[in-house]
Parts: structure tokens; C-alpha cells; sequence
């Protein structure tokens, strides 16, 4: 299904915007929870709502702030979506105003933003065993062409607008039956994420001229992510590939103006978040030039057409404090820290950090510890005292 956007534009105070990309793989969703973190720093009323329903991740970025962190026992836009129809089926005014909500299974995260902003997040759906086939087996067509599906979008559009300063929306990659909602109906912006391969830009391109020329009100922002500043003949190339390939998209740009949305919208790739889902906005300290964090802040900034600029930092004590929520939430591998890492060498190890690394010091540490290991750690710079004796950080 590849609806056309025939809903009527009621243009209301927010801005719906979402995060898609032809190809996986590319740091889309990763993109999504830091902008959304950055507009709510600043004080904004953000949505964000997962739409990769076949794959669902959003909830991983922000997993250390929701009481449920695996989702399953929280409802999610499937049950919304399920629950809308069936109702429909005997009143669907009634229906409507029930269900096309956008907080009607929205949970707010535990932080605490500055200046009233806050993060709302709403997942696929219960991530319960039933989950696949409840997804799967869903008749979208049926839903949107014969059972009020069209009138069911609009209003939630709309309800997004009115309550929310920007809803985000998560979509699946490629093409599929909701897709089109995703790319065509839904959003006033779509970021269209690719890696910088022939195939990934190719098919960004390719939707990028579909949205164009179905729903011209979107406006479309390709973003080359995950970056490698390796090869630099080959990348160079690769970026003026990408650069044409996108000349009629960005054809409202003078090519002064095209040449300096580039370089600001790009966003490297950094190999410690491939193996952690934690926002960038959590683990780079603010104000370092060429962190991830900053390639966020220049996205939010074109994204919001220079509103909001960069992330308003909590004290240190606090982004650290969450940081190490986000340590102790992690479940996935860490590579070099266990035991394979002490597997053939000697246990007794020293580690040398500067002040701001104290919090990685102590992981690390404690992580070699419970791989049977004996750790000294050392705390050099400003203000760093001489060797400390094991157990003393």
C-alpha cells in the first residue's frame, strides 16, 4: 500500500517529522532520540512514537527512563491502531475521539528537562510472544481504504500538532504497507537517512522524489550518517555521488546554500555508540568539537530551521549520574572488557584516566573486577592525586 495524501492540510502549531531510511543500518533511530533529546532540552514538548513496527529499537535509547524498559506490558501504536478499528466497527465517532490520541498510550520519560520540556514516547506495542503475528496478520490496506483509516490519520496528525511542539515518528526501512503513511501522510519533514553506498543513496533518492511529487508540502532532508573518514579519495567520491544524486531535491537551494547544507547535515560515524544505544546527547560531554553530539546539535538546527541550535547541557554531575544509568542498563557485549580480555595476560592491570573519565574509569574497573581480575587505577591532569591503591576511586 502507497496511500496518496489526501487529507486535508490543518496546519496546527507543531511539526510532525520523520526518521526514514530505504537501507538498515544507517543510525536513524539513533538520530531520532538524540534530536528529540536536544528540542526537549531546550524546553520543547516532543512525541516520539515508533513506527518500525516489524523491527521495533526506539525503546532501547531511552530504556534506563521508562518503567518498563522491554515493553511487555505497555501498550504501543498497534494496540492503538487494533483497538480504533474495532471500535469503529460500532461507532466510529465514538471511536475517533477515544482513540485517535496521541497520548492515549503515551508514558512520560523519568527526566527532568529544563523549562517544562519533556520526551513522551509511544512504542510499536506490547513486545509480548504474540507480538509478531498480532503485527503481521493486520489487514493496513483493509484498514485504510475501507474502515476509516484515512480520517483516523488525520485526527492523529492533528492531536500530534496541538499537543506536542514536534512528534517524531521511528519508520521502517524500505518499502511497505505503512511506509507510505510514514513518508507520504504523517510528517510536515522527513529526514531521509542513508549510508553513502550507490544502492542506499539510490534508493533514498528514489523515495525522496516519490514524497516530492506526492505530498510537495513535506520538506525532504537527505542526511548522509555513519560516515567513515577513511579512504578519503573513495569518500570523496562517494559524497559527490550522493551530492548529485540529490541536486533535484535540494533544487530550492542556491549552490552556495546546497554546498553549506552538507556539511552541515552530515553525521560521522563513531565506533563506540555501534556497540551501546545510548544518545550521544548522554555519553559526549557538551561543547566538544567533532563528537557525535555536535553532528546532532547541526541536524536539530537545519531540522528546526535555526530554532533550536544546540542541546542545553545539564550540570556534569548529572549528565554522569545518567550515564551511569545507561552503563548499568546495557545488556549488550562490551568489546575488550571481560574475560577474554584477561584470557593470556597477566591479572593484575593499571589503568591511567583524566578527571572527566573518572565514571568509565570505575565501570571499567568494576567490569575487570567481576571477570576475576585485579585493577590500579590512576588519575592524572588537574587536580588528579598520584596513584590510587586498589579500591580507591
Amino acid at each position: 500500500m502507497t496511500p496518496r495524501p489526501d487529507i486535508t492540510e490543518e496546519r496546527s502549531s507543531g511539526t510532525v517529522i520523520t526518521f526514514y531510511s530505504f537501507k538498515g543500518g544507517t543510525g536513524r533511530t539513533m538520530a531520532l532520540a538524540n534530536v528529540a533529546w536536544i528540542l526537549a532540552s531546550n524546553g520543547k514538548r516532543v512525541l516520539v512514537m515508533d513506527w518500525d513496527l516489524e523491527a521495533p529499537g526506539l525503546h532501547r535509547y531511552f530504556a534506563p527512563l521508562l518503567l518498563d524498559r522491554d515493553l511487555t506490558s505497555t501498550p504501543g501504536l498497534i494496540d492503538q491502531v487494533r483497538s480504533y478499528d474495532e471500535a469503529a466497527r460500532r461507532s466510529p465517532a465514538n471511536a475517533l475521539r477515544e482513540h485517535a490520541r496521541a497520548e492515549k498510550n503515551a508514558v512520560a520519560l523519568d527526566h527532568r528537562f529544563p523549562d517544562g520540556g519533556h520526551i513522551m514516547f509511544v512504542g510499536a506495542g506490547r513486545l509480548t510472544p504474540e507480538y509478531s503475528r498480532t503485527v503481521n496478520t493486520y489487514d493496513w490496506r483493509g484498514f485504510y481504504e475501507k474502515r476509516g483509516g484515512q480520517e483516523f490519520l488525520r485526527r492523529l496528525r492533528e492531536d500530534m500538532r496541538e499537543n506536542f511542539d514536534y512528534a517524531l515518528i521511528d519508520s521502517r526501512t524500505g518499502y511497505s504497507d505503512t511506509s507510505g503513511i510514514t513518508t507520504l501522510i504523517m510528517p510536515d519533514v522527513l529526514i531521509d537517512c542513508f549510508s553513502l553506498n550507490s544502492q542506499a543513496v539510490d534508493g533514498a533518492h528514489q523515495v525522496a522524489r516519490e514524497v516530492r511529487h506526492k505530498s510537495p508540502h513535506v520538506r525532504v532532508l537527505p542526511v548522509p550518517m555513519r560516515v567513515v573518514e577513511e579512504e578519503r579519495e573513495r569518500l570523496q567520491a562517494s559524497r559527490h555521488n550522493a551530492h548529485m544524486r540529490f541536486r533535484d531535491v535540494l533544487d530550492d537551494l542556491s549552490p552556495a546554500a546546497r554546498e553549506q547544507y552538507w556539511r552541515a547535515i552530515e553525521i560521522p560515524q563513531k565506533s563506540y555508540y555501534v556497540h551501546v544505544e545510548m544518545p550521544a546527547t548522554v555519553g559526549d560531554p557538551p561543547d566538544t568539537a567533532g563528537s557525535l553530539l555536535s553532528a546532532f546539535e547541526r541536524l536539530t538546527s537545519v531540522i528546526t530551521s535555526g530554532a533550536v541550535t544546540g542541546l542545553r547541557p545539564a550540570p556534569e554531575e548529572e549528565r554522569l549520574l545518567l550515564l551511569r544509568r545507561y552503563i548499568d542498563t546495557d545488556t549488550s557485549p562490551t568489546p575488550g572488557v571481560g574475560t577474554d580480555m584477561l584470557t593470556g595476560f597477566h591479572r593484575s592491570l593499571r589503568l591511567i584516566h583524566s578527571p572527566r573519565d573518572r565514571m568509565w574509569a570505575r565501570w571499567i574497573a568494576e567490569r575487570v573486577r567481576e571477570a576475576g581480575g585485579e585493577i590500579h587505577l590512576r588519575m592524572t591532569g588537574a587536580g588528579g592525586p598520584p596513584a590510587l591503591r586498589p579500591g580507591e576511586e
